[in-house]
C-alpha cells in the first residue's frame, strides 16, 4: 500500500518576499489543519489558508518568509528552548499564527501510530476521500477520542512563552475548526475547547480568528474528510487572516535581512500533491 515519496507541499513553498516590498517573517505552528486538503487526509498536502492570505497581502503589496512547526496536542508544542534557540539563529519575527486543539475532538478506532497514519494517508490518496461513510459510521460506533482533554493551561503557557521569546510579534489565534459530522460526545468536547481557546485571546489581548462564524458547518468549504479545508475555506479563512495581519503590522518597519525570492502567486500541482 505505501507508494512512492510525496514532496511535502508546504516546505516546497518559499513564500512570497522579494525586492520592493515590505517583508513580514511569518511563523505558523499547529497541526495539519492549514493544509487544504480537496480529497482526503494528506500530511504532505499544499498549504491552506496561509498562502491564501499571503496572496491577498501580496495584492497589497506586502510579502512573507514563511515557516511552519509541527504540534498536535498542546503537550507537543515546541519548548522554551527551542524557541529562545530558534530565536537565536534565524532572527526576529513579526507574525505568528497558532492553529491548534482539533486532534481533542478526533475520533479513532484503532491506535494512532505512525504506520497507522501512513497507512490512512495511502489509502486516502487512492481513494480520493471516498469511502469517508465508512469510516465515520465506525467511529461513531467503536471510536475513542485521539487525545483527552484536560485544560488549556499548557496553551497558555506557551503563548505567553512567545511573548516573551518574540515581543514585538503579533500573535494570532485560531480556533479549531468546527466538525460538520460529530459524534455526540465530540461536540461537548469541541465546545470547550474553541470557548478555552476564545478566552485564553481575550485574557492575553491576542487577535483572534474564529472559524466557527467563517465556515461553520457548511460542507463547501470542506474537503471529503468533512473537517480540513479545501480551497475555497482557505480562501475564506485566508482573507480573514490577512485582513488581521494588515490591520496589526502594516505600519511597522518592514524586517531586515529579507532574501528575494519569485513573488508570483504559488501554484499547487494538485494531481502531483494527491496523486
Amino acid at each position: 500500500m505505501v507508494g512512492p515519496p510525496v514532496d511535502d507541499q508546504v516546505r516546497l513553498w518559499p513564500g512570497t518576499a522579494a525586492d520592493g516590498l515590505q517583508t513580514l517573517r511569518y511563523l505558523h505552528i499547529g497541526d495539519c489543519n492549514f493544509r487544504r486538503m480537496d480529497f482526503a487526509h494528506d500530511i504532505y498536502a499544499p498549504p491552506g489558508y496561509p498562502l491564501e492570505a499571503a496572496h491577498e497581502l501580496l495584492r497589497q503589496g506586502i510579502g512573507v518568509e514563511f515557516s511552519h512547526l509541527f504540534a498536535i496536542n498542546y503537550e507537543h508544542l515546541p519548548t522554551r528552548e527551542y524557541l529562545v534557540e530558534r530565536s537565536r539563529r534565524r532572527g526576529p519575527l513579526d507574525v505568528i499564527s497558532v492553529h491548534i486543539g482539533g486532534n481533542y475532538t478526533r475520533w479513532i478506532v484503532i491506535p494512532h501510530t505512525v504506520r497507522t497514519m501512513q497507512f490512512r494517508v495511502e489509502v486516502g490518496r487512492r481513494l480520493r476521500g471516498h469511502g469517508y461513510w465508512a469510516n465515520h459510521a465506525l467511529e461513531g460506533a467503536f471510536g475513542r477520542p485521539a487525545a483527552r482533554y484536560e485544560s488549556v493551561e499548557a496553551y497558555d503557557d506557551f503563548l505567553g512563552t512567545l511573548q516573551d521569546v518574540w515581543p514585538e510579534a503579533e500573535i494570532i489565534v485560531l480556533t479549531p475548526l468546527p466538525r460538520l459530522r460529530p459524534h455526540r460526545r465530540q461536540r461537548p468536547i469541541g465546545d470547550r475547547v474553541s470557548a478555552d481557546i476564545r478566552a485564553l485571546a481575550e485574557r492575553r489581548g491576542l487577535r483572534l480568528v474564529d472559524t466557527a462564524p467563517l465556515v461553520g458547518t457548511d460542507a463547501r468549504y470542506r474537503g471529503m474528510s468533512g473537517y480540513h479545508l479545501n480551497r475555497l475555506g482557505g480562501e475564506v479563512v485566508g482573507r480573514e487572516l490577512a485582513r488581521q495581519i494588515v490591520e496589526s503590522t502594516v505600519h511597522r518597519p518592514p524586517s531586515t535581512g529579507n532574501r528575494p525570492v519569485d513573488c508570483r502567486p504559488w501554484t499547487v500541482d494538485l494531481k502531483r500533491a494527491s496523486a
